[in-house]
């Protein structure tokens, strides 16, 4: 990476393959801190044209995140849906939601 430019590797992904495969590298975390943590996907998630190894970045901080600021016990959700607007005929938002500290 230089001056802010990143190459990028754009391939055809399945998001839900994504979050499953950070699921299990989180888990150990998620158990520690007894958090009951919850996937919230749709069985129609599109497959998307992106970076693999940047989406899984993105989501895997965002987790990470909702990890640290959920308090011992607390609950953590991950979630993704598709977005149909006119400038963007498909568009996939996801969220880790928690009850923070």
């Amino acid at each position: 990476m230089e001056s802010g430019n990143a190459d990028l590797y754009e391939e055809e992904i399945g998001f839900t393959k994504i979050v499953a495969s950070i699921q299990i590298i989180m888990a150990h975390h998620v158990v520690e801190r007894g958090i009951d943590s919850r996937i919230d996907l749709p069985d129609n998630l599109p497959w998307i044209r992106a970076d693999n190894r940047k989406i899984k970045q993105i989501l895997m901080n965002s987790v990470s995140n909702a990890i640290k600021f959920t308090g011992h016990g607390g609950k953590m959700t991950v979630e993704a849906s598709v977005c149909r607007r006119k400038t963007y005929p498909r568009r996939l938002t996801n969220s880790a939601r928690s009850t923070a500290i």
